[in-house]
């Protein structure tokens, strides 16, 4: 899952030349941990520690491939979201992805 906050007023209103798309299509057609290592790789960052309530079974911990499992941890601060929405890249049946925001939701509902 990737989640990105978009600020008031970004956007981007050029389309990019050909060079521009190529690379973009490049990128993006790639799986998660490779595109994970390869901006790792340009900001000469490692993944950043990740800290849950200090109940949690484990609350510190660092991602690896850049992906981590909430199983057993609780957050150490939780906040409710307004709004917030789901985007399905790919060709997948509507039941699929309602049954994925059920979970999602059930899953961020244990964690408190």
């Amino acid at each position: 899952m990737e989640v990105c906050k978009l600020v008031e007023g970004q956007r981007y209103n050029r389309a990019l030349n050909e060079r521009q798309a190529a690379d973009f299509m490049k990128f993006s057609c790639k799986t998660s941990r490779v595109r994970a290592n390869k901006i790792r790789q340009r900001n000469g960052c490692s993944s950043p520690s990740l800290h849950y309530h200090i109940s949690s079974r484990n609350a510190t911990i660092v991602p690896r491939d850049g992906k981590w499992n909430l199983i057993y941890n609780k957050v150490a601060t939780g906040a409710t979201l307004d709004s917030w929405s789901c985007v399905a890249f790919g060709n997948f049946e509507i039941e699929t992805i309602l049954y994925f925001i059920r979970e999602l939701v059930t899953t961020f509902q244990a964690l408190d």
